[in-house]
C-alpha cells in the first residue's frame, strides 16, 4: 500500500525537486515502502485475530472469517487499511498536480525560447 507513496515520492522528486534536494537513498524508499506499512497491517490482523476469536463461537463470527476477500465484508475493522489507503492517494494526487505545474512552467519557458 505504501510502495504506491514511494513511487509518487520518486517521480516527485525527479521531476520537482531535482535540483534543490540532495538525492534520497534506495533505503529510505525501501523503509517508507515496506517499513512503514508494518505497523498498519499488522494493527489489522491483531484487530481481527481478537475480533474472531472473541466471536468464535457464534455463527456471525464464522461468517465474517470465511466468507470472500475481507475487503468485501463490511466491517469497521477495515477501516484500519482503508484509511491509510486513502491518504496515500490523496497525497499521489497532489504529487501528480505539483509534477504537472512544474511541467507547464518547464513548457511554457520552451514557448518563450
Amino acid at each position: 500500500m505504501l510502495v504506491f507513496i514511494v513511487l509518487g515520492l520518486y517521480l516527485y522528486v525527479l521531476v520537482v525537486k531535482t535540483f534543490s534536494v540532495e538525492n534520497i537513498k534506495l533505503k529510505v524508499y525501501l523503509v517508507i515502502g515496506w517499513a512503514a506499512g508494518a505497523p498498519i497491517i499488522l494493527s489489522w490482523a491483531l484487530a481481527r485475530y481478537f475480533t474472531l476469536s472473541s466471536t468464535s463461537g457464534s455463527s456471525e463470527g464464522q461468517n465474517f472469517a470465511t466468507v470472500g476477500c475481507f475487503l468485501h465484508n463490511e466491517s469497521p475493522l477495515n477501516w484500519i487499511v482503508r484509511v491509510p489507503i486513502f491518504a496515500v492517494l490523496a497525497t499521489n494526487i497532489l504529487f501528480v498536480c505539483r509534477i504537472m505545474w512544474v511541467s507547464g512552467g518547464v513548457c511554457e519557458q520552451a514557448k518563450e525560447r
